[in-house]
């Protein structure tokens, strides 16, 4: 899986010389993304939004992820006198990325697009047991890589619709956290096309001011 990952990401980058040829963006880019995955064995959803610039063919930027709501389960524990006790644990999640995406196919009322987020984030554990001890929370910070195919569908003008699916891979020293974080995506989104709506607001108002 991560040879793959590292070939996909490969071909990514060999379009970035060829198709920035200027540092002029000509397009904003914003769009909400929600992400079926698996953390721990449970499924996970995860929202996110995005926002950059465009050039050619090329997307560029930010974006911030987080889990829809925290996972919950029973669990055997240790509290701060190494006595297992029974109890209850929430995990949270929540990263940046910054991301690169190339447009394959691009009509105006489809895309076929490759992307890849590299994210930097962290997970807090809460532990609630109980006999209501007190458990600190467990912190761990990691690195991630997304990559996923996904497309979409352009209904009108200012926004489209989209699905995608993907992998997610965890660069972390401790094996234990990427093979509960490692998963596949599928991927829902929303797409809209903020040039379209600013150039028709930027109408409207030198209609107003003529008139």
């Amino acid at each position: 899986m991560k040879w793959i990952i590292l070939f996909l990401c490969f071909c990514l980058f060999q379009f970035v010389d060829a198709q920035i040829d200027s540092t002029k963006i000509t397009k904003l880019v914003f769009s909400l993304d929600s992400r079926n995955s698996f953390i721990k064995g449970q499924k996970a959803l995860i929202q996110g939004v995005k926002i950059g610039g465009k050039k050619n063919h090329l997307s560029f930027g930010a974006g911030v992820y987080w889990l829809r709501k925290p996972l919950k389960r029973e669990s055997t524990f240790e509290n701060l006198s190494h006595t297992e006790i029974e109890g209850k644990v929430e995990l949270h999640f929540q990263y940046f990325t910054s991301w690169i995406e190339y447009a394959w196919l691009e009509t105006y009322r489809w895309e076929l697009t490759t992307t890849y987020h590299l994210g930097l984030g962290n997970i807090e554990i809460l532990y609630f047991p109980y006999d209501l001890s007190i458990i600190p929370p467990q912190k761990k910070a990691l690195g991630l890589n997304e990559i996923f195919l996904s497309t979409i569908y352009r209904p009108h003008r200012y926004f489209g619709l989209g699905v995608g699916a993907g992998v997610r891979s965890v660069i972390t020293a401790k094996k234990f956290i990427s093979k509960s974080f490692d998963s596949p995506l599928y991927q829902f989104r929303i797409k809209l096309y903020t040039s379209e709506i600013l150039k028709d607001i930027k109408g409207l108002m030198n209609k107003k001011y003529k008139n």
